[in-house]
């Protein structure tokens, strides 16, 4: 069973400004932006039911593909880390009814870090698009959510939907 969403989002989003950051960045002062690349393969499965009540009953999708994430860090002259996140995903699908699919993902966060640490603020943009002939076909799912940590535990956050499209939180495989 999944845990409240919004929470993982939280979680997920204090991972993110704290383990993405190298600690030399944070340690030496730059107005400097230093970026990183990374490819990877991406498989998801998207199954009906709980997780995803958006797909016809009965019907599982699979899918495959290429994951690309860049990420670009830089401190400006009051000691602000600024983290960007730009992932994205396509490949293809199929369906166990025969059906067969494209999809392409998009996710683009952002992070704001003062120099004390907290509070951070954070935005993500996210969606996920299936497309193709079978009877998934036009799922479109993502959400746009700000997120404020005032502390390192998983409690230290408060989140704000600012636009959800579709079962973003359950259907949204990558």
């Amino acid at each position: 069973m999944r845990s409240n969403p919004l929470r993982r989002i939280a979680v997920l989003s204090v991972v993110v400004s704290v383990l993405m950051i190298p600690p030399m960045f944070v340690a030496t002062p730059t107005t400097l932006a230093q970026a990183s690349q990374e490819r990877l393969p991406v498989s998801f499965t998207i199954p009906f039911g709980p997780q995803c009540a958006n797909l016809p009953s009965g019907l599982v999708v699979n899918g495959t593909g290429n994951f690309h994430i860049v990420t670009t860090t830089r401190e400006d002259k009051s000691g602000v880390t600024y983290l960007n996140i730009n992932a994205f995903a396509d490949g293809t699908a199929t369906d166990n009814q025969g059906g067969a699919y494209n999809f392409n993902y998009f996710n683009h966060s952002s992070v704001q870090i003062p120099s004390g640490g907290y509070p951070q603020q954070v935005r993500v943009s996210d969606h996920f698009n299936l497309n193709g002939k079978g009877k998934a076909t036009n799922m479109h799912v993502g959400f746009v959510i700000a997120v404020t940590v005032t502390g390192p535990g998983p409690d230290d956050s408060s989140v704000s939907i600012i636009n959800l499209r579709g079962d973003a939180f359950n259907c949204d495989p990558i």
